[in-house]
């Protein structure tokens, strides 16, 4: 069967998707990425994709532009004529799911969380709502990361439950993330933050908190891996962040594909966020055997089991953070130890992906 795979980046399809392409590929199938074009589309191709590039100009809702969006997935369908449509971000999965619905083609749209959209304006969400309640009224099945958003969407009347299935994660390679020494017996805490620099993951208020902590002599690092620049709406000023850079507040490493040296030296991985779908960064904490400081929000509620394999705390409060990394620090290095193997053990039992990619397989029949 031709099968197409669409989302914002060819770098989102590789680094989140591969393992099912790879095995969508052994069972003969063809796969088309739809993706704006980077790095990872010549890859893929080595893989044996067939790469179609569209730039999805994210951060722009305007007409134009996305009536051009419209045309440009006809285009494609008519050109390629799959059989199934598989989507993973937003303008994939309402434009494409769209166009995929008139052509009578079985696609399969994936909510990775609600993101900015569920904080936007009275007017652009419901507007969204309703382009989603156009797109996924004829989806042979839309996929939830995490039970809250299906909710969301079935309460809002956006698609029917019986349509609706939960699938956290495709899952992760846990022999890549693996084989790094235990988490140190350092007097200075060292604690990472993956992912994009927006006001809604929680960074002003973390980064509050670790100032508070330095004020009060605790010797704590804090690491930030992640773009300066980007075109979301909720993107922290790249001025903002060379501040804090400045200031010492927070130690910048430029995004990478090999995260492994600053997960080796990390005591945990913290992640301050407002909503999420299934985080992929407290996924990746658990299999290198790294404990998890989350909010006590859909996505990360469904990764973080409190104290077992880390600690969680209130959205958007600074002093819940605080207290939080207080007693993480105070700790005694066996219990530290025991966070961390717990973190592993929780993944090795939720996050396998030879265990979980099948449940992605089953949906073509």
């Amino acid at each position: 069967m031709k099968i197409i795979i669409s989302a914002n980046e060819a770098w989102n399809i590789y680094n989140y998707r591969l393992y099912l392409i790879e095995k969508l590929l052994q069972n003969g199938h063809d796969v088309i990425i739809v993706a704006k074009k980077d790095n990872y589309s010549n890859i893929l191709k080595q893989l044996g994709c067939k790469i179609h590039d569209v730039d999805f100009a994210n951060s722009k809702f305007n007409f134009f532009i996305n009536f051009i969006l419209l045309i440009k997935f006809i285009l494609i369908f008519y050109s390629y004529k799959p059989d199934y449509y598989f989507s993973f971000t937003i303008k994939p999965n309402i434009f494409g799911s769209f166009i995929a619905n008139i052509f009578r083609i079985k696609s399969i749209s994936t909510i990775t969380g609600l993101g900015t959209f569920i904080f936007s304006g009275y007017i652009k969400k419901n507007i969204i709502k309703f382009l989603y309640r156009l797109s996924l009224k004829k989806c042979k099945k839309i996929i939830f990361q995490n039970k809250n958003d299906q909710e969301y969407f079935v309460n809002k009347k956006i698609c029917r439950k019986e349509n609706t299935k939960v699938i956290p994660t495709i899952g992760l390679d846990l022999g890549y993330f693996s084989g790094i020494k235990n988490i140190s017996n350092s007097n200075t805490i060292n604690l990472l933050y993956v992912g994009r620099l927006l006001y809604d993951k929680g960074l002003e208020e973390l980064v509050n908190a670790i100032t508070i902590l330095k004020n009060e002599n605790y010797k704590l690092n804090m690491h930030f891996v992640g773009p300066k620049i980007s075109d979301n709406i909720s993107q922290i000023p790249e001025k903002k962040i060379n501040q804090w850079i400045d200031e010492k507040k927070i130690i910048f490493h430029n995004f990478t594909d090999n995260l492994r040296n600053l997960f080796e030296i990390s005591h945990g991985v913290i992640l301050p966020s407002y909503r999420e779908g299934f985080p992929r960064s407290l996924m990746e904490s658990c299999a290198y055997g790294r404990p998890i400081f989350a909010s006590n929000v859909p996505g990360c509620s469904d990764v973080l089991t409190n104290n077992y394999n880390g600690f969680n705390f209130k959205k958007k409060n600074t002093n819940s953070i605080v207290n939080v990394i207080k007693k993480f620090i105070d700790l005694p290095y066996e219990k530290k130890l025991l966070l961390s193997i717990n973190a592993r053990k929780h993944a090795e039992n939720k996050f396998d992906q030879s265990k979980e990619v099948n449940k992605y397989l089953n949906l073509i029949v």
